[in-house]
């Protein structure tokens, strides 16, 4: 049985916007994401963010500088 079959997986951005909108999370929400290199690139970013433009990630909301000490650590 494949990883994703059995839950060990996580959603694609796409899936994601789709659970989110099922919560009744509104198009207008801030969606703040902790890691912005998603897998596979931005082009799997396109459907969640059409249903959430409103998407933050740590590169909007520092400049270069400030983002610096941070710079070899992925996930933070």
């Amino acid at each position: 049985m494949n990883l994703r079959k059995k839950g060990r997986c996580p959603l694609t951005p796409e899936e994601a916007a789709l659970v989110l909108a099922g919560l009744g999370f509104k198009q207008e929400t801030y969606i703040y994401l902790a890691g912005s290199h998603i897998y596979g690139g931005n082009s799997r970013m396109e459907a969640f963010n059409r249903l959430y433009p409103n998407v933050v990630t740590k590169e909007n909301l520092l400049t270069t500088t400030e983002l610096a000490p941070f710079r070899n650590f992925s996930s933070q």
